[in-house]
């Protein structure tokens, strides 16, 4: 006995006795007067996310559904809890739904609007013909020979006509509803059936008028959804396009014979200038050459001038050349006539001295 004694304190002095318990964790008392603690995992609905607390239970909109969560888990969309330490979500009903997470109610469907699936995040708005009030789990229709509106609120939005730019449709469960007459027709308040566009005029889905085709533009059929701009050259009558006079042209999308204007004009406008032929006699007039004939001769006649005047200063050229070369020629004999006379005699010198000494003998 003294032994276990003096083993339990040994134990308690190095920490092994007591100890904090985990996140996800709780403690509970052991063996030997509480001597030894043990940790145990939170059980479902609960959570402990801090070192040596206790597990607490998971607020509303929040769950956990396995033992030792360290924290909660929020409801998904379409699902919610109301109640405290809850260990799941509970689909949002018919009739009803929720587009937020954490959700600890779902909100009935808005009138005119119906949900017959659970766990929804939006409700679906009532067709033609039908109409709903708060938290409906299906559409009611209107009697026999209505129509309403799609997302109908009330009965009274029943009536037997439809809208402009509608028309009556027999269902297969033998009710009426309104649906939207296509492009190139219309129709107006309480008609049956949509009518034809007719030519020279056009719409788009939902119509209760036709629309007549804007200036510079037309079309030649029945039930048109659009209409098409002239091209060059006409002008547009709404129900066709009328060619311009002739001689005459006009941009894309002419409105009317007033956007004709004359072709010839405009070319000319818009071609260049003819070049003049010098050749030919097509560029004179009643008073004679034209200026710019003359302005040609004029510049050959300048041309051959300029080329007279270079010959003749080539030429002077040559001849101060070959007056410059004799003049060398001369003053380069009268240097060596008198290098020989300043420094000995010259070849032709000693030649004279010879013969003069043949003379002598």
């Amino acid at each position: 006995m003294v032994f276990f004694l003096s083993l339990l304190v040994f134990l308690s002095c190095y920490g092994l006795v007591e100890s904090d318990c985990g996140k996800g964790e709780y403690e509970t008392e052991g063996i030997a007067f509480g001597w030894f603690t043990r940790c145990k995992d939170c059980q479902v609905g609960t959570y402990n996310n801090v070192v040596g607390e206790e597990c607490k239970a998971c607020d509303g909109g929040t769950y956990a559904g396995e033992e030792g969560a360290e924290h909660c888990i929020s409801c998904p969309r379409g699902q919610y809890t109301d109640t405290v330490g809850s260990t799941e979500c509970t689909q949002c009903p018919q009739g009803t739904y929720t587009n937020t997470k954490g959700a600890t109610q779902c909100d009935p469907c808005p009138a005119g609007s119906y949900n017959d699936k659970q766990g929804q995040v939006q409700c679906v708005e009532c067709g033609a013909g039908h109409y709903s009030t708060l938290g409906a789990v299906q559409c009611t229709p209107c009697e026999l020979g209505d129509t309403s509106p799609a997302g109908s609120t009330n009965s009274s939005a029943c009536t037997s006509h439809c809208s402009g730019g509608y028309m009556h449709v027999v269902t297969n469960e033998t009710h009426t509803l309104c649906e939207e007459c296509p492009a190139g027709s219309y129709s107006e308040l309480g008609a049956v059936n949509c009518t034809l566009c007719t030519t020279g005029t056009y719409s788009v889905n939902g119509s209760d008028r036709c629309t007549p085709c804007p200036p510079g533009t037309y079309n030649t059929i029945d039930g048109a959804e659009n209409c098409s701009l002239c091209e060059s050259g006409y002008y547009s009558n709404i129900t066709h396009c009328e060619q311009c006079p002739d001689n005459m042209t006009s941009e894309t999308g002419a409105a009317s014979p007033e956007d004709c204007y004359l072709a010839e004009s405009e070319s000319e406008a818009s071609e260049p200038a003819p070049v003049p032929d010098i050749l030919s006699n097509t560029s004179k007039s009643s008073a004679g050459p034209s200026v710019t004939l003359v302005c040609y001769i004029i510049a050959g006649v300048l041309t051959l001038a300029v080329i007279v005047g270079m010959a003749v200063v080539v030429w002077k050229n040559r001849k101060s050349t070959d007056k410059l070369g004799e003049l060398g020629t001369s003053v380069m004999f009268s240097r060596a006539e008198t290098y020989c006379n300043d420094y000995g005699t010259c070849d032709n010198e000693g030649k004279e001295e010879e013969e003069d000494e043949e003379k002598k003998g």
